[in-house]
């Protein structure tokens, strides 16, 4: 941890906070999976911001309870990374990196409000099979992942983190452009498999592989079936990575504790992968998926912070030319 960042009392319990807001988004995303899952989308009809057109509603149904409480939570998280966005303008200067990776979870924010009032204003829940929700699907997700990104450079930032340098890496930066995609790419396969599994559930294994198989069968029961191939070639590239770069860097600071979580994950991930479709994805255990898959994500990010990251500070007077993570200029 670098000395200055973690000297004021202040910075240190700004830091606590932003890993309990990451935590907390984390358990927000993972409640909203499960009203996908269980078909409580329109549990509040397709009004947003109210629900069945009340503020409150009376007598709920339990969709609605579920849809409702989301929302709850869902707005809960947007005035903590709110505050997050306020307070690192009064604990660091203008331009700081920690402000600069709280500024992007802000704007990842709104866009997430944003794209969940689309999927509801546009009756993209419950049972709609449209190609429109898949694309929705997928925007969201991707969003999300950013916003966990956003979030996570913050604490990381926050705690003492340097910024990563991608100029001059070579080929360990280019695999590491194709490690964040290739879990993106995965991230948004799931996405779409799980909607397939929520709309078209199968009675057994056997019957799961004839519909993902079928040439008739709906397009999100056929695509479900590209997931798990995209899932292994994923894992393969970054655990490939995390070898690469660990035979390089090893000796750098979070290096090694980020390439086991990495490692631990991805493999958790592949398991957990294989027993989800064993049991034809059962609510409980998509969740659980979905929860490590965030993990393998955060634990990416912050394995590569570490691997790529810049020297320490260079003596007053004298300023480098790191390329950050979150786009932020030099210090």
């Amino acid at each position: 941890m670098v000395a200055e960042e973690a000297s004021s009392p202040g910075r240190s319990r700004f830091a606590t906070f932003c890993w309990i807001a990451l935590a907390y988004v984390l358990l927000v995303i993972v409640w909203g999976a499960y009203v996908r899952a269980t078909g409580s989308g329109a549990g509040c009809g397709s009004h947003w911001p109210t629900c069945n057109g009340e503020v409150v509603p009376r007598a709920p149904s339990t969709k609605t309870l579920i849809e409702f409480s989301h929302r709850i939570t869902s707005g809960l998280s947007a005035f903590v990374v709110l505050a997050q966005v306020i307070w690192s303008r009064s604990v660091y200067a203008p331009g700081h990196r920690v402000r600069r990776a709280a500024g992007w979870a802000g704007g990842f924010m709104i866009l997430e409000v944003l794209i969940g009032a689309g999927i509801v204003l546009l009756k993209y829940v419950a049972d709609d099979q449209s190609v429109g929700r898949a694309i929705w699907m997928g925007i969201h997700l991707i969003s999300t992942f950013l916003l966990i990104a956003a979030m996570t450079f913050t604490a990381h930032y926050a705690s003492g983190g340097r910024l990563a340098r991608w100029r001059g890496q070579g080929n360990l930066g280019r695999l590491a452009a194709l490690a964040i995609g290739a879990v993106l790419l995965t991230g948004l396969s799931g996405a779409i498999a799980a909607l397939g599994d929520t709309l078209f559930p199968a009675e057994s294994l056997g019957t799961a592989l004839a519909e993902d198989l079928s040439p008739t069968a709906h397009f999100l029961v056929r695509l479900r079936v590209g997931h798990p191939f995209i899932a292994v070639g994923g894992a393969f590239l970054v655990l490939g990575y995390r070898a690469l770069v660990q035979a390089r860097y090893e000796d750098r600071l979070g290096v090694a504790k980020w390439g086991l979580m990495l490692r631990l994950s991805v493999l958790g991930q592949l398991a957990l992968g294989l027993v989800n479709v064993m049991l034809l994805a059962p609510v409980w255990l998509q969740l659980v998926h979905l929860l490590l898959a965030d993990a393998v994500w955060i634990s990416l990010l912050l394995f590569i912070a570490s691997a790529l990251a810049e020297a320490p500070p260079e003596p007053a007077g004298r300023t480098s030319d790191p390329i950050g993570t979150v786009g932020e200029p030099a210090e």
